[in-house]
């Protein structure tokens, strides 16, 4: 790293953990002593819902946080990405006798590393796929708490919506604390201003390990990264980084403007949850649609057509209609000869998904409701060709 550019980077991270900036990522776990520390990072934008189609109306629900470990020990790699999938107890199961064990305080979870997951060499900087893992149970406090995040995901982005209806420099840290320590999270989990895994790295290297960068100790095997300073390159970086500290407020100042189309963008994505919302009101809802909401709402309409097919599309005002259907119907009208009598005999079974999107404002259509309604006569299934009909987006 340049050393003339380090104390810049080094306050810029800084700025951007505090609660003053917009926080879409969160440092999960800090670990380990002086020259084996290491400090695991969360994306908690996006939590997704993993459960496999014939799980869905089971207690249980899978969810996947991405979670970036970055090391500081030299015998470790730069860095690794994991998608980690975690059982979470389901918003709603179908049979009343099976309901989901929600989670307590101190709980171990059951989790599992997904596919994709992989690992960057020290030595290259060249990425390694990691295999995934069978499903364990861990009391591992890493664990503990992405587990959480990822099991509460709804509640976990209340908590930083709540949080950030004031202006940005008035991000209520408390309340949020108090809000996420409800489900089992410390009430101090700092949120900062990066989501990307090469974000958290130079997070790690400029705020946390900074002293290890000043006197020229970062493992740089591929030479990316440092050269040792000379004595007058590192008296020049402190004065710098003291000049800098005492410019913290129009540094600041600075920041928050950076960051306002990010905080637009979230902005943007409340307002369409909130009219999407609306627009399903209080409609009641059958088990099916309890599932599948959750699921779909906020997705691009490209990722219906994508996972379920090219659907009959109509369009009213400013919305637009996907349906799908499926049929199976061998039913025939039988009459009695003598008595002249007629009725029906056979299978009819019929299941329609609608899924109902709307633009955003950045004018993509997205989904804002999913209704289902089946059809069938004594002998039907319709149920059974939902199941068979329905596809989970990717």
């Amino acid at each position: 790293m340049n050393m003339r550019a380090m104390p810049i980077l080094l306050l810029a991270a800084l700025l951007l953990s505090s609660g003053n900036a917009l926080a879409i990522g969160a440092i999960v776990h800090l670990q380990g002593a002086e020259g084996d520390r290491e400090a695991f990072f969360a994306d908690v934008r996006v939590i997704s819902n993993r459960t496999p189609m014939d799980q869905v109306f089971g207690p249980t629900a899978v969810k996947e946080i991405d979670v970036t470990a970055v090391y500081e020990n030299a015998a470790k790699p730069e860095w690794v990405t994991m998608h980690l999938q975690f059982e979470c107890p389901a918003e709603l199961a179908l049979d009343p006798k099976n309901k989901p064990k929600p989670l307590k305080a101190g709980d171990p979870v059951k989790f599992r590393i997904g596919e994709n997951s992989y690992l960057v060499r020290r030595i290259d900087l060249k990425p390694e796929p990691m295999a995934a893992s069978d499903w364990k149970t861990s009391d591992a406090p890493m664990l503990m708490k992405a587990g959480r995040i990822a099991c509460n995901a709804d509640a976990f982005e209340q908590a930083i919506r709540k949080s950030m209806r004031k202006p940005p420099a008035a991000f209520d840290e408390a309340g949020f604390g108090k809000a996420i320590a409800k489900f089992d999270l410390p009430s101090d989990l700092m949120l900062i201003g990066y989501n990307q895994a090469n974000d958290f790295l130079d997070f790690a290297w400029t705020s946390l390990w900074w002293k290890v960068v000043l006197d020229g100790k970062r493992p740089d095997p591929s030479g990316k990264w440092s050269t040792a300073p000379t004595p007058e390159e590192k008296e020049a970086a402190i004065k710098r980084l003291e000049a800098l500290r005492k410019e913290a407020e129009p540094a600041l100042a600075e920041a928050r403007k950076s960051m306002e189309a990010n905080l637009s963008r979230m902005q943007a994505e409340f307002e369409f949850q909130d009219r999407a919302a609306s627009l399903r009101k209080n409609r009641p809802r059958n088990k099916l649609e309890d599932k599948l909401i959750p699921t779909w709402v906020g997705r691009p309409e490209d990722e219906v057509v994508s996972a379920m097919g090219n659907p009959r599309l109509n369009e009213a005002g400013n919305q637009r209609f996907l349906q799908y259907q499926r049929v199976f119907d061998n039913t025939a009208q039988v009459v009695d000869m003598k008595s002249g009598a007629t009725w029906e005999e056979g299978n009819y079974s019929e299941c329609n998904v609608e899924f109902i999107t709307m633009r955003d404002k950045q004018d993509a259509w997205r989904v804002a409701d999913v209704r289902v309604w089946i059809d069938q006569n004594a002998l039907g299934n319709g149920r059974a060709w939902c199941d068979s009909l329905l596809k989970a987006p990717n």
